[in-house]
């Protein structure tokens, strides 16, 4: 017992209170080792929780110190009521003297604590261990951690009935329906849009191009076409009943040659009096509106040829031409007396030159481009410089969302390339030549070169069409009206189908004369009784039949106005060429001429191999399956052994094989004339 009382403190003081209210005195060590065991008071002792007032106090926050109280919170009387609570008939009132210490020691502080402690104040433990008052201590509300003390609430506040909320009153049935139907019909919106969306996305993603280019241009001297009136010479009717013939071959161009007004026409065809007036053999300038619309109704582009030079070198020499006379000169392209006859030109008198002029109008009638013959002849004019971008302007003037171009031949770049060239101002012409044309005409003739200048040709275009992006395209031809058709220089008939496909395996776009598809001839004439047409010996009718009662080039008793010749290749060389053309149109590899990688133009065409008979070209582009084209240009059949550089690949297209069988490069065969063109493994 001395020790419990020596030791002080809350534990010695609740003990004495302990024992002091123990009715029959108990054990002093069981008592000592117990300090706050306290027996549970009787059924007639028991004061139940909810009989005790809890008023709460009405003071304002303070922050008390923890060695003092301020004496202003403590000065504040508590604001409470002895109300009594009846239960079970029983009422006990609460004196305030009995929750004042609790209170007290509520606002009481210690620096060393953060929590409001009655164990220090034997009040509070008399309180708390009274057998008739056994409560548990309930944390106030107004007590903060530190010795603080909350803001009380001053006032009640009542809660409001529910007739003062106005959306009690709504509808909520007809909003749960009406916010159920609005999300599911957004839901199913957002699925349709997601699945349309889905299934408009394109399964590839090839890069873009222009119609010109990597595409196929046919060739076509109109009076030799088709001839829809029976009088002997082909017209614009007749072109556009084969224009279903067009769309077959994988045609994205279409190339009129000399529809110009002459004297003798066809004979002389090259005799032009006016570059605005159509020949009247051909059809009218109805028949001429109904072909492009036609063609345009078909996704493909018309372009005309422009014999510049040509006209007027023989408006110069001549004195029987109906129109006026003009002086050639050095300011052909622009002096006022050089001004043509342009009748039916529907455009404002300006200071435009006459080519402007003769542009503009076919341009306003739906032209799509135009090949300039002879401009070579002009390059050392003063005013050369001035009227191409004159030319140039005048044509984006009539783009409207679909390019107008402009084709050149490889004179002009041959010309002006070098620095040895005789022409003045020679780099910034051929310059203003880049800027301006968009395809230059490069022609191939292995069968006199040899397979290998094919190579070098290729090379020698690169290096100046590849000097910067926005240059023009080589455009591949094979032949034209200048020259003897193309079957009549190859050694033997399937070259000439080999020289087709090769040429459209080459980086660019391509040409093609009408009737080289099925290996059309010049006509033959061992007596010489047409030697005054010798320049239209190439330009012989179009046959659309093998029968030998015709060609299907007239319905009617009039002849043609040339013989027709014979067509040296089969009937399914066509259906190669419209594969080949669809396999070009739907591989980048094959299309696409270089790649922009490092700001800087790199060519996807290598030449693998190469001799006097056979050729290998190779088209790359990334992330795509490249493909090999070996082609055959001899007699005899090559056998070439390319295991050093390829493996194997799938056939795409071949002219006298099967097409979809595996392949190894070690020893690959290619009969005379042959053509195969594989997808290489990657």
């Amino acid at each position: 017992m001395s020790e419990l009382e020596g030791g002080g403190g809350l534990f010695a003081r609740g003990a004495f209170l302990v024992s002091s209210g123990v009715s029959g005195g108990g054990d002093e060590e069981s008592i000592s080792n117990c300090p706050l065991l306290t027996p549970s008071p009787t059924v007639a002792d028991f004061q139940h929780p909810l009989a005790i007032s809890t008023t709460p106090v009405l003071e304002y926050d303070r922050q008390l110190s923890p060695s003092s109280v301020d004496t202003e919170a403590s000065s504040v009387p508590p604001a409470g009521s002895s109300a009594d609570f009846t239960q079970d008939n029983v009422a006990k009132g609460i004196q305030a003297e009995t929750r004042r210490p609790l209170v007290d020691q509520c606002q009481e502080g210690s620096s060393s604590s953060s929590s409001c402690s009655v164990m220090q104040d034997s009040t509070a433990s008399a309180q708390l261990l009274n057998c008739r008052n056994y409560m548990t201590l309930a944390v106030d509300a107004n007590c903060q951690e530190n010795g603080g003390l909350k803001p009380s609430l001053v006032g009640l506040t009542l809660g409001k009935s529910t007739q003062e909320f106005g959306f009690t009153s709504w509808n909520w049935t007809i909003i749960r329906r009406w916010c159920f139907w609005g999300v599911m019909s957004i839901t199913v919106a957002c699925v349709c849009v997601i699945i349309g969306y889905i299934t408009t996305i394109p399964t590839r993603c090839d890069p873009p191009r222009s119609w010109y280019q990597g595409g196929l241009i046919y060739q076509i001297f109109p009076a030799s076409f088709q001839d829809s009136d029976s009088n002997g010479i082909g017209d614009f009717q007749g072109i556009i009943s084969r224009i279903h013939y067009l769309e077959e071959l994988g045609v994205k161009g279409v190339r009129l040659s000399y529809i110009f007004q002459t004297q003798h026409y066809p004979e002389y065809f090259d005799k032009v009096e006016n570059l605005t007036k159509l020949e009247p053999n051909l059809g009218t300038i109805d028949d001429f509106r109904l072909l492009i619309e036609t063609l345009h109704s078909k996704n493909i582009s018309l372009i005309l040829d422009l014999p510049l030079y040509p006209f007027y070198e023989n408006m110069g020499n001549s004195k029987e031409t109906m129109v006026q006379h003009v002086i050639i000169n050095n300011h052909i392209l622009v002096t006022p007396l050089n001004k043509t006859h342009l009748e039916d030109i529907d455009v404002p008198h300006s200071q435009k030159g006459p080519i402007t002029q003769v542009l503009a109008y076919w341009l306003s009638l739906g032209v799509d481009g135009f090949y300039l013959y002879g401009l070579e002849n002009y390059l050392s004019d003063d005013h050369f410089l001035s009227q191409l971008n004159e030319w140039k302007h005048e044509m984006y003037s009539y783009n409207h969302g679909f390019e107008k171009i402009l084709i050149c031949t490889e004179e002009v770049i041959t010309a002006l390339k070098g620095l040895k060239s005789p022409i003045n101002d020679s780099e910034v012409k051929l310059n203003a030549i880049l800027r301006t044309f968009d395809l230059v005409d490069v022609r191939l003739d292995p069968f006199t070169r040899g397979a290998n200048s094919i190579r070098n040709q290729l090379l020698s275009a690169q290096s100046v069409l590849y000097a910067r992006p926005g240059y023009p395209w080589i455009y591949w031809s094979l032949g034209g009206i200048d020259s003897s058709r193309l079957a009549s220089r190859a050694p033997f008939p399937n070259a000439s189908l080999g020289l087709i496909l090769a040429s459209m395996m080459l980086p660019g776009s391509n040409d093609l004369f009408y009737g080289d598809e099925i290996g059309l001839q010049d006509i033959s004439d061992p007596e010489g009784e047409r030697s005054d047409l010798e320049h239209a010996h190439s330009l012989v009718p179009m046959q659309w039949t093998r029968i030998t009662s015709g060609i299907g080039f007239t319905h009617g008793s009039q002849l043609p106005w040339l013989p027709m010749s014979k067509a040296s290749l089969p009937l399914n060389s066509v259906e190669i060429i419209a594969a080949m053309s669809l396999l070009r149109d739907d591989n980048p590899p094959i299309y696409m001429h270089a790649l922009w990688t490092n700001n800087k133009l790199q060519p996807n065409t290598a030449i693998r191999y190469a001799d006097n008979y056979v050729l290998c070209i190779e088209r790359t582009y990334p992330r795509r399956h490249a493909f090999l084209l070996a082609v055959n240009f001899g007699k005899n059949t090559a056998i070439k052994d390319l295991s050093s550089i390829y493996y194997g690949g799938v056939v795409v297209l071949d002219n006298l094989g099967k097409v979809g069988r595996y392949i190894k490069f070690q020893d690959l065969t290619l009969q005379s004339g042959q053509v195969i063109v594989t997808k290489l493994d990657k």
